[in-house]
């Protein structure tokens, strides 16, 4: 039973690793510039309290509830879980931990594809040390700058990605590329970071770094595969499957 997924795998990660490269030429590898949103989490978990919010994706990630060491858990860094649901939205958790006290944070939606829209970060919430940030905006469209009430070093982010993902063609509707970055990573552009992908099949990740070449930097995980780590800045293309009843 294994090997029949892995030989499927195998069969989907080849198709994978030539269309990521072929994105790479019209991926939009930059800055962009915005404002902030939050809803309140409950003390030291980060948790939404409201019905409505985004689901607490880090809650299933693979690697961030097993033994490991990794850049934002155990060390200073980013690490980035993305969800991918039932619905094909892309939820995610962001955590870092800071090699000295944060007075403020820039958040970045993730580069856009050539001819299609900005990426949009929806529902975001944000703690720092435990405690929940206030006063933000709902979506973040452009960079955003959120001042801290105390500099913290410890940081936790959750929201939905909208825009980032890049349908391969409609002959083939449940294919597709995202495009991914942790929404703090321009800002820790000296730090390390992983970058996790889960909630449905999985092709290899390829790394786009500051020489604007793809390269793969993917470790396999039986629920979803991960990168090694990385600089923070990079950005993170990753070929899915999507769910049936995706539209």
């Amino acid at each position: 039973m294994e090997l029949g997924r892995r030989s499927e795998r195998a069969g989907f990660d080849g198709l994978a690793v030539g269309r990521i490269a072929a994105v790479t030429s019209v991926i939009l590898v930059g800055s962009v510039a915005g404002y902030a949103a939050i809803r309140s989490a409950d003390e030291g978990t980060g948790r939404p309290t409201a019905e409505d919010t985004v689901r607490p994706a880090a809650d299933q990630s693979p690697l961030a509830n097993g033994p490991t060491q990794a850049p934002g858990l155990t060390m200073p860094g980013v690490f980035l879980s993305v969800a991918v649901d039932d619905s094909g939205a892309l939820e995610a958790s962001e955590r870092v931990r800071a090699s000295k006290p944060l007075g403020e944070l820039s958040i970045v939606p993730p580069p856009a594809h050539a001819g299609g829209p900005l990426p949009q970060l929806q529902d975001v919430q944000v703690s720092a040390d435990g405690e929940p940030v206030a006063g933000v905006a709902r979506t973040i469209e452009v960079t955003t700058v959120v001042p801290l009430s105390e500099p913290a070093t410890r940081i936790e982010l959750r929201y939905r990605i909208v825009g980032a993902v890049d349908r391969d063609r409609p002959s083939m509707p449940r294919q597709a590329t995202l495009s991914l970055r942790p929404a703090l990573g321009p800002m820790l552009e000296r730090a390390q970071a992983v970058v996790e992908v889960y909630g449905t099949q999985v092709g290899e990740l390829l790394c786009v770094g500051k020489q604007k070449q793809a390269q793969d930097c993917s470790v396999d995980l039986d629920e979803g595969r991960r990168t090694r780590p990385i600089d923070a800045t990079s950005t993170v293309l990753a070929h899915v499957r999507l769910p049936e009843q995706t539209t």
